[in-house]
């Protein structure tokens, strides 16, 4: 098999277009499954969710209306998020104190590439984020459901 700069370019965008599309399609599960619990306010499901979110972080209150705000301060920091990975041209302010695009900001990128999925059996879309540094999939004891989580988000 003959390697040459162009096959190896070509390669690589097919792995970062998969891993991308990956992601996309991942996160757009969770927020399909998950947008109910946020978007219920209102209804008894609404406090439930609340508390399973500020127990898990911590912000335990009796006071609805603090949970309420808490949350909507999350589901707001959530899609600021979002909107920077999916290329809103915000700028970044970092320990220099200057001002960076985003896209010029330092980052680490993981690349899986069809071939190693194949290669080491990966079967499920989980498997396949497992193995990305700094990304880890959590699992609930009570029902099962599983959550990303990012190192430093």
């Amino acid at each position: 098999m003959e390697f040459s700069s162009t096959n190896m370019t070509n390669r690589i965008a097919n792995g970062l277009s998969l891993v991308f599309v990956s992601l996309t399609l991942f996160h757009l599960w969770f927020l399909f499954f998950n947008s109910s619990r946020i978007f219920a306010e209102g209804t008894d499901t609404a406090s439930i969710a609340i508390k399973e979110a500020t127990q898990s972080t911590g912000i335990i209150s009796n006071n609805k209306e603090n949970d309420v705000k808490n949350m909507e301060v999350a589901v707001a920091e959530e899609f600021a998020t979002e909107a920077i990975w999916f290329g809103l041209k915000a700028e970044v302010t970092i320990a220099t104190r200057l001002e960076t695009p985003v896209s010029k900001a330092p980052s680490i990128v993981a690349v899986i590439t069809a071939e190693e999925i194949k290669n080491l059996g990966y079967r499920t879309f989980v498997e396949i984020l497992r193995t990305v540094p700094g990304f880890e999939i959590l699992k609930t004891a009570s029902l099962g459901e599983t959550m990303p989580a990012v190192r430093g988000l």
